[in-house]
């Protein structure tokens, strides 16, 4: 039967500082006396617990900025990333680049109701809403919308910031709860590992395991390419272990030599 053993607090406490350190959160301690109390085992207690605590409070994660701005040039969100990614991406421009894009982003039945009351209502109605920006953009002239149509566009755009910033920050909390959990389970791992090369005078080594090699990133590859090193020493690009990035899912495997010899 499978038996869920709870990490060490020590193990616990500089998985937080490795990571939940690099943040402005300011309740980090709080944070971690709470994780060792409940003890979390599942994605949806571990989020509970962080936004519980954290609530609406804004806090900045630099690491996690500089990699999203890697990601957003190169327009290849990783899988942890793609729902933030769409979320980021759909922040929108305060004025419109375009008509259609007014259009596109106001409430259809505003622009209905603001047509009717126009002179430039036409006979018979549009009855669908593309049937309507079709009208207004071959018809109707930008310069007899715009006032009311900058306005509608303004709150429009109010109301999805809104939307968006939730969703940015549910995912970003979700990213940097992952990178925790990697990270303080390659300590344990670690640790484990080591209390059996010295109890048993193995010579384990530590092995970076990435689940896609083509889904991950340079660093993730340059540290599998590697193979075993020692459990003490940094890999290439000096991570001691995973995450290698917000949102890496490496993991790392023991390795030894003793166990091919036995097998030949």
């Amino acid at each position: 039967m499978f038996t869920f053993t709870a990490p060490e607090p020590h193990h616990v406490r500089d998985a937080f500082r490795q990571i939940v350190g690099e943040t402005t959160i300011k309740c980090q301690d709080i944070l971690i006396d709470a994780y060792l109390m409940k003890n979390p085992s599942g994605d949806r207690e571990e989020l509970e617990l962080f936004q519980g605590h954290i609530g609406a409070s804004d806090w900045n994660w630099p690491w996690f900025d500089a990699w999203r701005d890697h990601f957003a040039v190169s327009s290849e969100w990783p899988y942890m990333w793609r729902e933030y990614g769409r979320a980021w991406s759909g922040f929108l421009k305060h004025d419109p680049d375009s008509y259609r894009e007014c259009l596109r982003l106001i409430d259809w039945q505003d622009v209905r109701v603001w047509l009717k009351q126009s002179p430039l209502a036409p006979r018979p109605f549009p009855k669908t809403k593309t049937a309507l920006i079709d009208f207004m953009l071959a018809s109707v002239p930008w310069e007899d919308f715009s006032s009311f149509g900058n306005a509608a566009y303004t709150l429009a755009v109010t109301k999805h910031r809104q939307v968006y910033h939730a969703w940015t920050e549910r995912e970003r909390l979700k990213i940097l709860i992952h990178a925790l959990m990697i990270r303080l389970s390659s300590l344990e791992h670690i640790a484990s590992w080591r209390d059996a090369r010295d109890r048993y005078s193995l010579s384990l080594k530590k092995r970076w395991i990435t689940p896609n090699p083509l889904e991950g990133c340079q660093i993730c590859r340059t540290n599998v390419a590697v193979g075993p090193i020692d459990l003490e020493i940094a890999f290439p690009t000096g991570h001691f272990a995973p995450p290698a990035f917000p949102g890496c899912r490496c993991c790392l495997c023991a390795h030894s030599d003793e166990w091919k010899s036995r097998k030949a």
